[in-house]
């Protein structure tokens, strides 16, 4: 045996969430094997994820934690985040196994599975995703189930479960606000907008997607983008946000 990975398809991320964890022994001769009956499980905080000693965890209460598992004296580790909201649109990856992939005329930022988490215009742009990629965990959603003929301006992206890996985005392009002079607005026909003053920070199909963004945005004070600016038809397509 040569490596030993805990594979949750969707780890758990708030609280009262339950996640039947996998363990996966790599070999020497390329070939994997399921070994999560034979591993022991530890949480390092039982009181924010428990783990049972088949692997089935479950969030507790909000908070940061690491769960083990240990298979032949080869143990793995991944750090949970867990927030009280109840965040139900989230993709999981493993973040080491990030990478750029050309997509038609762009570029993807692509897992190991395949999927791609984010489209970009340039290889910049490209670069940048894969940066911010590497120091998370979990990719989450507002609004992407809105009913908007275009429905790419309708919907917020942010990041859970970081890693702690330092990388670096340039040129960095966001728009800093004040978080406690947040507030959601009715814009009619528009939509709903969190706006810090007359600056509109983020736009939502509802209300409840606008309420979310608001809980969110306070607790950062930049709201940030990647690959704005570009000149596709559907231009929001191709932009990647983050929070800091």
């Amino acid at each position: 045996m040569t490596s030993l990975q805990i594979i949750p398809l969707y780890p758990p991320i708030y609280v009262g969430q339950r996640v039947s964890m996998r363990a996966m022994a790599g070999y020497s001769d390329q070939t994997v094997q399921i070994v999560t009956s034979e591993t022991t499980w530890q949480s390092d905080d039982p009181t924010i994820v428990s783990i049972l000693p088949n692997g089935r965890s479950t969030a507790l209460q909000s908070g940061t934690t690491t769960i083990h598992a240990t298979y032949r004296g080869v143990t793995a580790a991944l750090q949970l985040y867990i927030g009280s909201e109840y965040y139900e649109d989230c993709y999981g990856y493993d973040p080491a196994t990030l990478k750029v992939v050309r997509n038609g005329g762009g570029y993807a930022l692509a897992d190991n599975f395949g999927s791609f988490i984010a489209v970009f215009v340039s290889a910049q742009d490209a670069a940048n995703g894969l940066a911010i990629g590497r120091r998370y965990g979990s990719i989450c959603w507002f609004g992407r189930l809105n009913s908007r003929p275009d429905q790419w301006p309708y919907i917020v992206n942010f990041w859970l479960r970081p890693t702690g890996v330092v990388t670096t985005v340039t040129p960095e392009d966001c728009t800093a606000y004040s978080p406690g002079s947040l507030q959601v607005v009715d814009l009619g026909a528009q939509g709903w907008a969190v706006m810090d003053g007359s600056t509109r920070i983020a736009l939502l199909d509802d209300e409840p997607d606008a309420e979310l963004t608001l809980k969110l945005a306070q607790q950062y004070s930049s709201h940030c983008f990647i690959g704005r600016g570009n000149t596709q038809p559907s231009p929001d397509a191709f932009i990647l946000e983050y929070w800091q």
